[in-house]
Order: structure tokens, then C-alpha cells, then sequence
């Protein structure tokens, strides 16, 4: 097993300025190479609603970013003020201002506590899905603040706007750094679907300049500078054969470089799958990333005589549709011949069309499987399977491996098929007889309220596949599949679906 490597900072020449002039000539105080970055959200109101303004503020790089997200301008006025200053009991002596033009955030403008504009103010973009969003501007460094306040007006003149329209209260600014960052934020790790064997495989790292939160989701305030940068990889059956360059001293509001993939070269032994993960270090600040247990592809085995031909497994499983929430699915492994299996992520009958060619979009439909009676040994396209307790662990759903055990079977249903059930679902509560009685209670399948269900039920097998309800002259008739636990040659009714997905039912206890 090669011992992996540990990758860190490389030094850049400083992008960010040293010094800048202020209004009266002089040269301000150079730019603190750690900055304190303060933070705070603030709640304006008014008639016809509230928003929140989300403010984060360096002054030390003369660094300033507003978000006034889902910000509304009929009703809330299209310009934001925000006061940044010192508190004084309940009060904020001002020290800067900055406007921000909702209708267009590359505009935002700074002013001095008398309301005259700063000089030098650099206004930087941001991407597309974020142009609505933050605002960001630099100006040059000023003393420390520790409380902002922000009034909305329809007018961007610092002293003559007019009636205001929006305000909010005095709010403390809170120190943030990477350390309050659980994300590994400004450093993305991009992880491989899967390994290949004995070739190499590339892990993703780059370098952010956007706000660390998804668009939607409002912002959550980051340092725009990081001084140094190192990211760790945790040992595993792998050579490290590159590494990214991560530079040092980043401004990360203008657009960093990028530092290159991380790549990785796995041992000769054929593994199921590989754990990848490490560290990200911040400017001292360390937090935990993880790509989990990727799999690994193998190559088409020889020697492999064997066919699984007529099985089909089935594993519980939800799936979610925005009409009707959450519902109950059933994966199955069904194999054809002994060449050909067929992957559902929602079966709904035996597969009837030849396969031809692999489905390389895992994980629903035709694979090549290769299958060694002698051994036991299974493997799906290039996946090796593994055997333990009762079942095989099988690829699947968005690269992970699930347990399909020998025992769970899917059954036709056989006209005038008689069972012992009781099941539940999300609509209600479902009593199979042997005497070919039942009882259902809850929502109607079909959405129609509220039911109580007794008669008699009948099966109906051959093509048809039905389950039929008989409730007094009526009768509830549908598509039916019947999933089974075998044991000793014996079935045993666990699971019933129906082509309404609310209408599905697990065995109770």
C-alpha cells in the first residue's frame, strides 16, 4: 500500500494593494494581511413587509459586500442604505456609507460619514447567479467598525433622498473567519464517479470566488482574502501521482487560478470500492471533506462459467414526485439470460425487450453481467460484486452499493391467489384474508377522500396482473406486483404495488 501525500500553499506575489490614498492625500494604513471580517445580518421593515440585508465588512482591505436578497423594490424602495460606524450607547457613529442599487448591484457606490463620495472605489462582479444578488465593493482601508444600520429610500443621494421608506435597528457586527466556516469554502473538491482500475483517476480542486451558499438560499458572509491554503489526502490503496498548486495570499474576489486536479493511481488489487477523503486547511482552520466509498471498475473477468438466468431481486426504495411527496418503489436486478441484466429503479413487470447494449447511465436500465457458478462470484459491467449475509452487495443508485438478498424474490400473481396480510402505506391500512375477505381503510387511491373498504378480493394472474376490491355494487381494480420473502421453498407476501404509487403497501412489523 503506497502512503498518499500531503499537498500544500506555494507562494504567489500579493495581489491585493499595500496602500491607497484617502481623501485628503495621505496615504492610508497598509492593508492587514489577516483581516478581521465582520459580519451581521440586518432586518428592515416596513408597510407591506420586511427583507433581510446581509452585510459583511473588511476593513482592514477596505472590503464591503451587501446582499439584499428577494429584495422587493415596489414596496421597499430601490435603494439600500447601509451605515457602517462605531457604536456609542445605543447609537452608531458613522463612519462609512454605501448605497446599493437593487435594480442593478454593480452600481453600488461608497461615501464618508458626511455623505461625499470616496475616492478609488473598485466595484467587482460577481457570475451570472449571483449578479442579483451580492453586491461587492473596495475602497480604501479604514478603521475598525463594530455596528450597521440600513434605511431604504427611492433615492441614491446620501443626504438629500428623501422620505424613507424601509429601516431597521442598530445591529452589532460579529467576527467571521474560516474557522465559523463548516464548508471547505473557498476550496471545492470535485469527486470521481468512479475509480478506474489500474489507471489513474482525477479529484477535483478549485479555487471559488463566488459567495459560499447557493443562489436562493440567501449569503453567507466569507473572508474575501486567504493567506494560505493546504489540503490533505487521507491513506488508502493509492499513489498520489499529482497535485494541485494552491496559491498563497489569494484575493478571492477577483478570479483565482486554477490550482489543477488532484490525481490518484490505485493499487493492482481489484477492489470493490476505494474510501477518499482528507483535510482542508484555511488559513489554520482545518475541516474534514469526504468523497465516501467510490467504485471501483474492474475489467471483464475470464474463466467466469455460470448463468443467473430467471432471477430477479428486488430491495425497498423511495422516490419523490412533487405532486404527491414521498412513495414506496421497489428495485429489482432482474436477469434475462446469461448474459443480460436488466436494472429498474421502479418495477412495474418483467422486462420484455431484448437487451443489446449497455446502458452506461447507471443505474436503470441493460447491463452485461458476468456470473461464476463455482464460486458464487458476480460483476455487473465493470463492477465487481461481493457476497455476505444472504445477499450481494450490487452498484447502484449514484454509486453506492446496495444489499439484494437471495431470499427476496418478485412472484407473479396467480388468479384467485388467497394470502394472510396486513400491510400498510402512506394511504391507509390494507387486511388480506385467506378466506378472500379484506378490509382497507384510508384515502381512496384515486384521491377521492376518505374510505372504508370490506368485501371480498380477487387476484387475476396470466397478462393481466390486476388485485380487484370488491366494496358493496363496486369494485377498485389496478396493476399489481407482489414481492415475496422465500424461505424453505416457502412465500411469503411482504410487499404489495400498485400502479397508484400513494397505493402501496409494506408487510406491518
Amino acid at each position: 500500500m503506497a502512503a498518499s501525500r500531503t499537498f500544500g500553499a506555494v507562494a504567489l506575489a500579493a495581489a491585493l494593494p499595500v496602500a491607497l490614498l484617502v481623501p485628503d492625500g495621505t496615504a492610508a494604513p497598509a492593508a492587514d494581511p489577516t483581516p478581521v471580517v465582520l459580519t451581521a445580518t440586518l432586518e428592515l421593515h416596513g408597510e407591506g413587509g420586511s427583507n433581510d440585508v446581509t452585510v459583511s465588512v473588511e476593513p482592514g482591505l477596505g472590503r464591503i459586500e451587501v446582499s439584499p436578497y428577494y429584495w422587493f423594490a415596489p414596496d421597499a424602495g430601490r435603494y439600500v442604505h447601509v451605515a457602517l460606524g462605531t457604536s456609542d450607547g445605543g447609537a452608531c457613529q458613522v463612519a462609512r456609507r454605501i448605497v446599493v442599487d437593487t435594480d442593478d448591484l454593480t452600481a453600488a457606490s461608497a461615501y464618508d460619514a458626511a455623505g461625499d463620495p470616496l475616492p478609488e472605489t473598485e466595484q467587482f462582479t460577481v457570475s451570472d447567479d449571483w449578479s442579483e444578488l451580492v453586491a461587492r465593493i473596495g475602497i480604501a482601508p479604514f478603521d475598525p467598525v463594530d455596528c450597521a444600520r440600513a434605511i431604504s429610500y427611492d433615492s441614491p443621494d446620501p443626504v438629500d433622498h428623501g422620505p424613507r421608506i424601509w429601516r431597521g435597528g442598530v445591529v452589532l457586527l460579529s467576527e467571521t473567519g474560516y474557522a465559523d466556516i463548516p464548508s471547505t469554502f473557498p476550496i471545492a473538491i470535485s469527486c470521481p464517479r468512479w475509480i478506474p482500475w489500474a489507471s489513474e483517476a482525477g479529484i477535483g480542486v478549485t479555487l471559488l470566488s463566488d459567495p459560499g451558499s447557493y443562489p436562493g438560499a440567501g449569503v453567507i458572509p466569507h473572508p474575501s482574502h486567504l493567506d494560505s491554503a493546504e489540503v490533505t489526502l487521507d491513506p488508502g490503496p493509492f499513489t498520489v501521482t499529482s497535485m494541485p498548486d494552491l496559491p498563497a495570499d489569494l484575493d478571492l474576489w477577483t478570479a483565482p487560478p486554477n490550482p489543477g486536479d488532484l490525481a490518484i493511481d490505485p493499487a493492482d488489487d481489484q477492489f470493490l470500492t476505494i474510501r477518499i477523503g482528507g483535510t482542508v486547511v484555511r488559513d489554520g482552520a482545518a475541516v474534514d471533506w469526504t468523497c465516501g466509498r467510490v467504485p471501483v471498475s474492474v475489467p471483464a473477468p475470464t474463466g467466469w462459467v455460470g448463468s443467473l438466468e430467471g432471477t430477479l431481486w428486488w430491495k425497498r426504495d423511495t422516490d419523490f414526485n412533487g405532486g404527491i411527496g414521498t412513495y414506496g418503489v421497489h428495485r429489482t436486478y432482474e436477469f434475462l439470460d446469461d448474459t443480460w441484466v436488466y436494472v429498474d429503479d421502479e418495477y412495474d413487470g418483467p422486462h420484455t425487450e431484448p437487451c443489446t447494449e449497455v446502458d452506461h447511465d447507471w443505474p436503470d436500465g441493460c447491463h452485461r453481467y458476468f456470473y461464476d457458478d463455482e464460486t458464487g462470484r458476480l460483476q455487473i459491467d465493470d463492477r465487481r460484486a461481493s457476497y455476505a449475509n444472504g445477499g450481494y452487495q450490487l452498484p447502484g443508485f449514484s454509486g453506492s452499493y446496495a444489499q439484494y438478498r437471495d431470499y427476496q424474490v418478485v412472484e407473479p400473481a396467480r388468479s384467485d391467489q388467497r394470502f394472510a396480510y396486513r400491510g400498510k402505506s402512506r394511504s391507509g391500512s390494507l387486511v388480506l384474508r385467506r378466506d378472500g375477505t379484506y378490509h382497507y381503510e384510508g384515502l381512496h387511491p384515486e384521491g377521492d377522500g376518505e374510505v372504508d373498504w370490506s368485501g371480498r378480493y380477487r387476484f387475476v394472474g396470466d397478462d393481466d396482473q390486476e388485485i380487484v376490491l370488491r366494496h358493496g355494487r363496486r369494485a377498485f381494480r389496478d396493476e399489481v406486483q407482489l414481492y415475496f420473502w422465500n424461505f424453505d421453498g416457502r412465500d411469503t407476501l411482504r410487499d404489495l404495488d400498485t400502479h397508484h404509487r400513494v397505493f402501496r403497501f409494506r408487510a406491518a412489523g
